[in-house]
């Protein structure tokens, strides 16, 4: 369909077009959507020249005079007449030097950010800033539905050759399309229903059928319900000798480069998320036809490069699996990506991309190379801040030493820029360990680089710190006792407990409990809810040397009777209304009273200060697990450990080092113990060392 409309041309849009169409209505003048360039140019330019050299590729180029509208159900294309294009200068030279360059980064990165309309044009823009007297930068940025990365390489050829003939007062001399992208657009319709398109869409059913996986990386953040496409980018070099024993790897294998270092990339994904099956978008010119060549538009193709890793493949084998499936791609990528994700039909998800969460472009020896005579030209910073995708790794070539750079753009919504450093690392670690040994498997592959391997593995587990190693519990709360006898230990509703008379209550009921021959090497269970006898019965306990057994009293009674017989706690301490709730067991229940004595045992006179019995190497508690992954156990505390969390806890935590800690949640979860135990060790802790 062609239709023409006072001066201009209406065709139907490609299939990439109205992708890209389409996105814009999700996300409109979405940054993600551009391909911007610039480059810092020093000596002689001539503004002039290149502001006609522009007009002229734009002239020349159809898809650079395009805009787009909606005609029923669809939109088209819209091919304008050429209007003379404007090349706006800025001069920052009023500026101080040192605040120029980075005002034409600021500049740079609003042309990126400012959105288009793709209904009103152009799609097109550019600005020149100049800096110094002869110090310029050129930038320019053009939306994605009319240029790919290809055409980025074109224009910028174009506008080489076309500036140099017109500084000399030449016309330049281009040789002559053979055809225009709407003419593309036209023929790719055509084609859509063909035998042979529809050969390769099934193949495409085929090769994506079943539940597809979601690549499930490790983030720093949870992910946005609305993927908003924010980015970032960092960068590591490949040293030449790796760069090229990958590549030799590769031809010994009978794997092209792209391969070999796409499948680097798929174990790098295997490991940080732990899936076998694993999904990489990767990039296409879609340029199949020597015709389509010189055109400037958007003909790039996504291939859905999926990779099985099961059954603990080496490399070697991996590859070829990676080979394998990226030459089945290949021969089916004349299907435009939008009509494989639509056979497909992956279940709605605006948190992510479809089908792949991950691309992979290898841009080795294919840098745009831009020289104008008489001027030194450099690539000017990035202004690139989006992401289309979780993660996407370039692997840029283009010099003649062989070496690469690999960037790794990534959502900043997820990650951190330390996290993309990590992963540029660990790639460089899984290149030089595959160089090394391409038959390991890959679920072996030496993974962390040898600084981070020595961070993980000693410096963050270099913990040692003083703490009263030779020191129970109950001797440091001894010292506390000495120290401050009057001051308030334990509260419980209106009831307030001293010290001293804490103390006095655990001695009383450790004598009680040596004469029940309860000591060293024995367990009691203790099922009390949170209350004034609490305290001084754990402290008795330890005080005898036997360890307790913290029972909640919420607990099944199948789990207690459980703890009970597994244990073979002797005795159970526990209140009147929790007595007659206590399985039946081999332990014998011991009811205590407000003030942590026995009921029944007579009121009897104070005991002596008792002995203490406990060492540091002896059992404090026995806690037990849930049993999430069968019969609960239980683990056993020995006395150095608690005292070694507790002398932590009271530096770690405000509230054992101030008026107190509450006791909050049951004594059988563990960290509760850092209420009744650590504000006694926070106390202990500020005393004088004892001689």
């Amino acid at each position: 369909m062609t239709a023409i409309v006072t001066g201009v041309h209406v065709f139907p849009c490609s299939f990439q077009q109205q992708r890209f169409w389409v996105l814009d209505q999700i996300n409109p003048g979405a940054a993600v959507y551009t391909m911007p360039a610039a480059y810092k140019l020093r000596g002689a330019l001539d503004p002039a020249a290149l502001e006609a050299a522009l007009d002229r590729v734009v002239d020349r180029h159809e898809s650079l005079r395009t805009v787009f509208r909606l005609e029923g159900e669809a939109p088209v294309q819209v091919v304008r007449a050429h209007e003379r294009m404007v090349l706006p200068v800025t001069d920052l030279r009023a500026r101080p030097t040192a605040e120029r360059e980075e005002a034409a980064a600021a500049a740079y990165q609003e042309m990126v950010n400012r959105p288009f309309d793709l209904a009103k044009g152009p799609l097109l823009r550019a600005s020149l800033f100049r800096l110094e007297e002869s110090e310029w930068i050129l930038a320019i940025v053009v939306h994605h539905i009319a240029a790919d990365g290809v055409s980025m390489g074109l224009l910028f050829a174009e506008l080489e050759r076309c500036y140099i003939a017109l500084a000399r007062g030449e016309t330049p001399d281009l040789p002559a399309l053979p055809l225009q992208y709407p003419d593309f657009a036209v023929w790719q319709r055509k084609q859509a229903e063909s035998s042979r398109m529809q050969r390769q869409l099934a193949w495409w059913r085929e090769r994506l059928a079943g539940p597809l996986p979601i690549l499930d990386l490790p983030a720093d953040r949870p992910r946005p319900a609305l993927q908003s496409f924010r980015g970032a980018r960092r960068s590591v070099a490949i040293p030449v000798p790796l760069a090229e024993a990958i590549r030799e790897l590769g031809r010994r294998e009978g794997a092209t480069p792209f391969m070999t270092f796409l499948a680097v990339f798929q174990v790098l994904l295997h490991r940080h998320a732990a899936q076998d099956d694993v999904i990489v978008g990767v990039i296409t010119s879609g340029r199949q036809r020597h015709e389509l060549e010189p055109l400037i538009g958007l003909f790039l193709n996504t291939l859905a490069i999926r990779t099985d890793l099961a059954g603990e493949p080496t490399f070697r084998e991996l590859l070829g699996r990676v080979r394998d499936a990226s030459l089945g791609a290949l021969e089916n990528q004349d299907v435009p990506f939008d009509r494989v994700a639509e056979a497909v039909a992956p279940a709605a998800d605006r948190s992510r991309s479809p089908i792949f969460q991950a691309g992979f472009q290898l841009l080795d020896g294919m840098g745009t190379d831009f020289a104008l005579p008489g001027l030194a030209v450099e690539p000017f910073r990035s202004a690139k801040d989006s992401a289309p995708f979780d993660l996407t790794l370039f692997l840029f070539g283009g010099d003649t030493s062989g070496g690469l750079r690999a960037t790794l753009d990534f959502n900043t919504d997820l990650f951190d820029a330390d996290t993309a450093d990590r992963l540029l690392a660990r790639y460089v670690t899984l290149l030089e360990s595959i160089a090394t040994d391409p038959g390991c498997p890959v679920s072996r592959l030496p993974l962390l680089p040898d600084a981070e391997r020595r961070r993980l593995l000693v410096e963050w587990n270099d913990t040692a710190a003083e703490y009263p190693r030779a020191a129970t519990f109950s001797e440091l709360f001894r010292r506390v006792v000495a120290e401050h006898p009057d001051r308030v230990a334990v509260e419980a509703g209106t009831a307030r407990i001293s010290f001293a008379e804490l103390d006095c209550r655990a001695d009383r009921l450790a004598a009680w409990l040596e004469s029940q021959r309860i000591g060293p090497g024995a367990l009691v269970g203790v099922c009390l809810q949170r209350g004034p006898q609490l305290v001084p019965a754990l402290l008795a306990i330890l005080r005898t040397g036997a360890a307790y057994v913290p029972i909640d009293p919420a607990y099944p009674a199948e789990r207690i009777a459980w703890m009970l017989e597994d244990s073979r706690a002797a005795l159970v301490l526990t209140e009147p209304a929790l007595a007659t709730m206590l399985p039946h067991s081999g332990a014998t229940a011991v009811v205590l009273d407000e003030s942590a004595w026995p009921r029944g045992a007579g009121t009897g006179a104070p005991a002596a200060r008792q002995t203490e019995r406990a060492t540091p190497d002896g059992l404090a508690y026995v806690i037990y697990t849930s049993g999430s992954t069968g019969r609960p156990k239980g683990a056993m505390i020995h006395h150095r450990g608690l005292v070694n969390y507790l002398w932590w806890a009271v530096r770690a935590y405000d509230a054992a080092a101030g008026e107190g800690a509450p006791v909050h949640s049951s004594i059988a979860f563990d960290l509760t113990i850092t209420g009744p135990f650590s504000a006694p060790v926070a106390a202990a802790a500020r005393l004088p060392k004892a001689e």
